[in-house]
């Protein structure tokens, strides 16, 4: 069940208005503005019992379609990261080279969670088929500085990438990985 309401049409081309949807045991909510074939995404909220997130995004339609997006998450369930199939993923080539896309992510964990993972800030920008990742991680007191490249066009695509990790304690750094 979903839910559009169109609260303003400024002109031919331009609208501002609302989306709710509820998809299986998911919500969604966010506001936008339609301008000239590029849609502005605000105040996004997605929940469901895995993941949820706020969002802001621009989508570009035309003359080819590119997006920039940032994800704050607030909650979210490891193990669905491990149910992605990138394989799946790799066989849409087609679609992969005409997307442009610059992405944020970011994730800090609640004061008394029980994650692994204090703070994460990922940079991943999608253009022609290039894969750029940085990445920004915190363990406990240890970061995890890390950088790469992918072309995801390529028959076996190969990730070159580059990571820095500096701790204040090593043996408290070990000890997280039972090492």
């Amino acid at each position: 069940v979903f839910y559009i309401n169109i609260s303003e049409k400024i002109e031919k081309d331009n609208w501002k208005g609302n989306f709710k949807a509820k998809i299986l045991d998911s919500n969604l909510k966010l506001n936008f503005n339609y301008i000239d074939n590029i849609l502005f995404i605000k105040d996004s909220f997605f929940r469901s019992k895995n993941l949820s997130f706020k969002n802001k995004s621009l989508i570009t339609l035309d003359p080819y379609f590119e997006t920039e997006a940032n994800f704050v998450i607030d909650d979210i369930n490891i193990k669905l990261l491990k149910k992605l199939n990138f394989e799946k993923f790799l066989s849409f080539k087609n679609i992969i080279k005409k997307v442009n896309s610059k992405n944020k992510i970011s994730f800090k964990s609640k004061k008394f969670s029980q994650t692994l993972i204090n703070k994460l800030n990922l940079r991943i920008d999608l253009s022609y088929g290039r894969l750029n990742l940085n990445k920004l991680l915190s363990i406990e007191d240890s970061n995890f500085q890390c950088s790469g490249v992918i072309n995801l066009l390529e028959e076996f695509p190969l990730f070159d990438f580059n990571c820095k990790i500096s701790t204040l304690d090593k043996k408290k750094f070990l000890k997280i990985f039972n090492i």
